[in-house]
């Protein structure tokens, strides 16, 4: 079998014309090659896909493996040298100037002893450290991710940047491939980190969790404001509201010895159980409350989501209400 050649790039960084990398390919799969290597994922390569599927080309190999369907093309347009595999930090750490773009791109094997379990992806950034700066897009397997407090996918600095997402559907074939693209050029509205050095201050990881053993959906909440009294908003309702109530009882037999409240992805922020005010780290999307719960008698439950008023940790000020979709809660019960 021939080997594997590498993909030419422009000095820029880009492809070449379209038309001159499908006749490239269509020589190679008549010389019996079906697979091209590339050293760094080209910038603006949208159409890359396509055209390897035009010239005849099954795969893409990206350290040494194949890449999945993918759209890492990026935005804004101006061309960089390409993508590579990078040990995140400040941009002088990396080996950046500090008005660089930067793009990296990173393979991430899933053991297969989580096969079963809910895979989540994680950006763990203490608040002090702000993670992105200035500014940052982010893809997994070639899909673009818009992770909590992104807007239109662009992650900036916040109080607490970290974040987790349920990446279960991608990790089921073993891998993923984790794309990140930092821009430190100048902004026409520099952010309150200005003058800090650009890179990234925090640590990605993959955490498993295995199923729960039952769940209990909470979908009938009530909303609340200091100047109304509690109106229905269901689960998936609009809703106007400075925090949602809503009141459970738990069944005489747990299926389970330890309860949790559980949020689709991150987003439990602020809540008041009983009486006692919880705050939750932003990428947390699960609280364990096996001894803040009444076995006996009802449960009551205020909640503020993430999200709702700005800022974390988040509460609204005198007077102030949010109108958004009601999310979604469950009691969750598992076994460790």
């Amino acid at each position: 079998m021939p080997s594997s050649p590498l993909l030419p790039l422009m000095p820029s960084g880009d492809l070449p014309p379209a038309m001159a990398v499908v006749r490239w390919l269509e020589d190679l799969r008549r010389d019996g090659v079906d697979a091209v290597v590339a050293g760094g994922l080209p910038w603006m390569n949208g159409s890359l896909p396509d055209l390897l599927a035009l010239g005849g080309i099954r795969h893409l190999l990206l350290d040494g493996a194949p890449v999945a369907a993918f759209r890492w093309q990026g935005r804004g347009g101006a061309a960089v040298a390409g993508w590579r595999s990078a040990e995140l930090g400040s941009f002088a750490a990396m080996g950046f100037a500090d008005q660089a773009r930067v793009c990296a791109v990173r393979r991430i094997a899933v053991p297969p002893a989580w096969t079963g379990r809910r895979v989540r992806l994680v950006f763990d950034a203490h608040p002090w450290f702000y993670g992105f700066n200035p500014q940052a897009r982010l893809w997994l397997d070639g899909e673009p991710l818009d992770p909590p407090g992104a807007a239109q996918g662009l992650v900036k600095p916040r109080a607490d940047s970290s974040f987790s997402l349920d990446v279960t559907a991608q990790a089921a074939d073993g891998e993923l491939v984790l794309a990140l693209e930092i821009d430190g050029r100048p902004q026409a509205k520099p952010g309150f980190l200005a003058g800090r050095p650009p890179g990234v201050t925090g640590v990605f990881y993959l955490r498993p969790e295995a199923a729960p053993v039952a769940e209990q959906p909470l979908t009938d909440w009530r909303a609340g404001s200091e100047a109304t009294r509690l109106v229905p908003a269901p689960s998936g309702s609009q809703a106007s509201y400075a925090y949602l109530e809503t009141r459970f009882t738990l069944p005489a037999r747990w299926p389970a010895p330890r309860l949790h409240l559980r949020a689709p992805g991150p987003g439990l922020n602020v809540l008041i159980l009983n009486n006692r005010p919880l705050v939750v780290t932003g990428e947390s999307d699960r609280l364990e409350i096996t001894g803040l719960v009444r076995r006996e008698g009802e449960n009551v439950l205020r909640w503020v989501p993430a999200g709702s008023f700005g800022g974390w940790p988040t509460w609204p000020k005198a007077g102030q209400v949010a109108t958004a979709t009601v999310p979604a809660l469950a009691l969750g019960w598992w076994a460790d």
